[in-house]
């Protein structure tokens, strides 16, 4: 029987960029992209881990373009699991693509009602946790007071 401690699995993450494009439209440019975390999850036991559930959550923010108000934060949840992670072993995920946009109104224009010519949405930080056999055996957090502003939502 497997006895999961919390530091038993070391999580680390990295933001990549998956695709990106640019769009002219009436006066704007809108940048599109596409992003991901990839997730390396690694066992620091030296018994084989059979099933070890990954859960995470990226919040972002999602600003609207031409509009005063405030951007909106927002979350992508997600799971994965890996079966029998060998002792000592790595494994590679990557969390589900967040496309976020940036719109520039061109130089000369401007919004009448004072809205921001720029609206940017912006990756605020991902939460991931491991679990086997219910109890979580590790737990990684970019930015480290994400808890702070955030709640762990199942």
């Amino acid at each position: 029987i497997l006895s999961a401690q919390l530091s038993d699995v070391e999580i680390s993450a990295k933001r990549t960029t998956l695709d990106q494009s640019k769009e002219r439209g009436d006066h704007t440019t809108t940048i599109t992209k596409e992003v991901a975390y990839e997730l390396k999850i690694e066992s620091k036991t030296f018994q084989v881990i059979p099933k070890l559930e990954i859960k995470y959550m990226v919040f972002y923010s999602d600003a609207n373009a031409g509009s005063k108000d405030e951007a909106v934060l927002a979350s992508v949840k997600g799971t994965e699991s890996i079966t029998d992670l060998p002792s000592r072993g790595k494994v590679t995920l990557q969390t589900k693509p967040i496309s976020l946009s940036t719109e520039d109104l061109d130089g000369n224009f401007y919004y009448t009602d004072g809205s921001n010519n720029r609206a940017r949405d912006e990756v605020k930080g991902v939460w991931i946790r491991a679990y086997a056999e219910g109890k979580m055996v590790g737990e990684y957090m970019n930015p480290s007071t994400l808890d702070k502003k955030n709640d762990w939502k199942e």
